[in-house]
């Protein structure tokens, strides 16, 4: 479509919140110029767009949300109809914008539609399907000054509304060359809250890694709320546990097999993570595990009656 004579792409972000709405969801791989004229298709209305703002990465692509600020509030009104309409295979989210300002480095990020979501834990164990889905960094209230700072650290990853501390007790077992590591620091219980990050960055990492392959803000390990078919085909909620790596330089590896970055990957029992090159290895079991459960390490070694 031809935009209109007074739409503005960018500049500074002075129009009245309650005219613009925040689109959340868009492809990360394409370039701003492509997102914009994209979301000018999308919107277009009686040509009462006032302005599109995408940010950009500094290799030109989008960071996967947007802006659009309108003349009227009834076109805002009509623009909110779209929220989960899809855009090449991603679903987007479209609401109000409280504060516009930019969004951490990864807000968000893709949504994977509903047909490729992440595949069950009894899925997995029988090999089918896709393994992930994608998680959604965006913010849709007040950004990262108050919500994504911790100790003067702009925190990269922002936890989806079906986050849920876990009933079960789950524990990573942590391994270097086969070899537990001594003392505490073999056993770290990850159910007294719904998210951790792993990381260089201490100040804001709940595990550290400090390798130098693993990125400051390396990956995260999410629990979330999920929809499971029961024995008898009742429909029930469970608390999974599931790892996003956050786009890191040297990846995210379970069971020796590197993940998608910026997605959700729901980990089992046994599964095995790895961070870059490090050579630790993260055990996950919770208190429900067979005791005497064995789980073959990446380089061979066997684990043995852990619980």
């Amino acid at each position: 479509p031809n935009p209109p004579a007074d739409l503005r792409w960018g500049g500074p972000s002075n129009e009245a919140p309650q005219l613009t709405v925040h689109i959340r969801g868009l492809d990360p791989r394409s370039s701003t110029e492509k997102l914009r004229e994209q979301l000018l298709e999308i919107f277009e209305h009686r040509g009462n767009i006032a302005r599109i703002r995408v940010p950009s990465k500094p290799d030109g692509m989008g960071r996967g949300f947007g802006f659009v600020t309108f003349h009227t509030e009834a076109d805002v009104e009509h623009a909110l109809r779209k929220d989960g309409v899809y855009l090449d295979h991603f679903r987007l989210s479209v609401t109000i914008a409280k504060q516009q300002e930019e969004a951490p480095k990864h807000a968000g990020k893709a949504v994977e539609p509903e047909k490729k979501a992440s595949t069950s834990a009894a899925q997995r164990e029988e090999g089918e399907g896709p393994k992930d889905t994608g998680p959604n960094f965006g913010l849709s209230g007040k950004l990262a000054a108050d919500t994504n700072t911790v100790k003067g650290v702009q925190v990269m990853y922002t936890e989806p509304p079906e986050a849920q501390v876990p009933a079960l007790h789950w524990r990573l077992y942590v391994f270097k060359n086969q070899e537990a590591l001594p003392g505490d620091q073999h056993i770290l219980h990850i159910h007294r809250k719904s998210m951790y990050l792993f990381g260089r960055e201490r100040k804001v990492a709940d595990i550290p890694t400090d390798h130098p392959s693993c990125s400051k803000q390396h990956a995260v390990i999410q629990f979330r709320e999920v929809g499971r078919t029961g024995p008898g085909g009742d429909e029930l909620k469970v608390v999974r546990p599931y790892l996003v790596d956050l786009d890191s330089t040297n990846g995210t590896f379970v069971n020796k097999e590197k993940i998608a970055p910026l997605q959700f990957y729901e980990l089992i029992e046994s599964d095995v993570i790895k961070f870059g090159t490090s050579t630790r290895e993260y055990v996950i079991l919770n208190e429900s595990s067979l005791k005497d459960k064995s789980v073959k390490m990446d380089n061979g070694g066997v684990m043995d009656e852990v619980m």
